[in-house]
């Protein structure tokens, strides 16, 4: 493995003294995550209170989509709707409880609040929206994941897989899953969105607990032969590059030839050449002490999160240009 130079400046430098800080767009949440954007509004989806809401870019009224869900999470926009699980394959609550409150939902993004309607009972682990439709990663067992597209009603099997899905992203060919499989070693497993035999590759660590699709390659933040942090992984291949150390997870962005990411180290927002090489500070994220999610859209970063240890309430996202 190769390993990048991680960071150009170290916490307490003038280059995170002279960093901008983000603005809050909007405080007083629960636990927001699941960032999407689009031309006018940023959509987030908060556990804490069960709730999907919006509210403008640069800030203004908060609009409530949808209440009363089971800790929502993996929102995507997809055609006029903004989507969800609800009650994800990672939560406690799934091995019990009400199954009707487990699935993919939507609703119409332009009506506040919305009609929520079930696109899919199960008990999902991931979503990515692409090409038109849904990709979504189902649990079947502790053991065993599906991988199935949904276009308007229709439903499509792409595959099932042994392992433990964990996350999960989609290019034009393929979809990639992180997994545990057997004897917990970490894995990707390539599943074509065609006919074709899955391809599996195991790593040493932990594993991936996020992916992105970048292109020819993957983009994923997890623990690789015991370095912590996020990598550029090889497509069908074990090769991994260190792009930067000690990285929150999830938390990344590709953004033209960059990639931003949250400093686990420092709670800074940095950017790291796709290609490797020098991290640099974009900007401070003050009073985020768990950052939750990322997206960049128009020459802006939107980072949620919330402050350490809080008990509700001090939920924020921010917003930081990136121009």
């Amino acid at each position: 493995m190769s390993a990048a130079s991680t960071s150009s400046a170290a916490p307490g430098s003038s280059a995170i003294v002279d960093a901008p800080t983000g603005t809050a767009i909007v405080h007083g949440l629960g636990e927001p995550g699941s960032l999407a954007i689009d031309a006018t509004h940023v959509y987030f989806a908060d556990k804490a209170t069960g709730t999907v809401a919006r509210v403008p870019h640069d800030g203004g009224e908060r609009e409530i989509l949808a209440t009363g869900r089971e800790a929502p999470s993996q929102l995507a926009l997809s055609g006029a709707d903004v989507v969800w699980l609800d009650g994800g394959g990672s939560l406690p609550s799934t091995e019990g409880g009400d199954a009707s409150k487990r699935g993919v939902f939507a609703c119409s993004r332009e009506k506040t609040p919305c009609t929520v309607r079930n696109v899919r009972a199960g008990t999902f682990v991931a979503l990515v929206a692409a090409d038109g439709g849904l990709f979504l990663a189902e649990k079947l067992d502790p053991k065993r994941f599906a991988v199935s597209r949904v276009a308007g009603d229709e439903l499509t099997r792409v595959g099932d897989h042994e392992g433990r899905a964990i996350a999960m992203t989609v290019d034009r060919a393929n979809v990639y899953v992180a997994t545990f499989g057997a004897a917990n070693k970490p894995k990707i497993v390539t599943v074509p969105r065609k006919a074709g035999a899955h391809q599996e590759v195991t790593f040493s660590g932990p594993g991936f607990n996020h992916l992105a699709d970048d292109d020819d390659q993957l983009l994923g933040t997890g623990i690789i032969s015991h370095q912590f942090g996020l990598f550029r992984v090889a497509k069908g291949a074990s090769t991994t590059t260190l792009l930067a150390a000690d990285v929150a997870p999830g938390v990344f962005a590709r953004h033209g030839d960059d990639v931003y990411f949250v400093s686990g180290a420092d709670l800074t927002l940095r950017k790291v050449p796709r290609s490797g090489g020098a991290a640099t500070v974009v900007g401070r994220l003050t009073g985020l002490d768990e950052p939750t999610a990322l997206a960049i859209a128009d020459g802006w970063a939107y980072v949620s999160g919330k402050a350490a240890g809080d008990a509700g309430g001090s939920g924020a996202i921010l917003r930081l240009p990136v121009r």
